[in-house]
């Protein structure tokens, strides 16, 4: 996760972007994400990326307080991709797997 904290935006932009084009089936293990949690301050282009990063992990204990903060974010793409990051989470958790890392 040091390409979110160093370099120019485009290197900061290529991490996140790479994790969330490649989840189609996959679910990233929370504990890999978690720190993308932590996304106060990023641009919005990044954190609509984190989010659904976030939104693939399935795991509602960590996951959903992080993307639930930003329903009244001020740009309207970060405020899409919340939503859709909780619809995902809550339609792929199984109780069997909460709180899991």
């Amino acid at each position: 996760m040091v390409a979110l904290s160093d370099g120019s935006h485009e290197l900061r932009a290529s991490a996140p972007h790479a994790l969330c084009t490649a989840t189609t089936p996959y679910e990233f293990p929370c504990r890999v994400v978690a720190p993308l949690a932590a996304a106060d301050g990023m641009e919005p282009l990044l954190l609509e990326c984190v989010l659904g990063v976030l939104g693939s992990t399935g795991d509602r204990a960590v996951a959903l307080p992080a993307v639930e903060r930003f329903p009244r974010h001020p740009h309207p793409g970060v405020r899409r991709e919340a939503a859709d990051a909780v619809k995902e989470l809550r339609r792929r958790l199984r109780p069997d797997r909460e709180g899991t890392a």
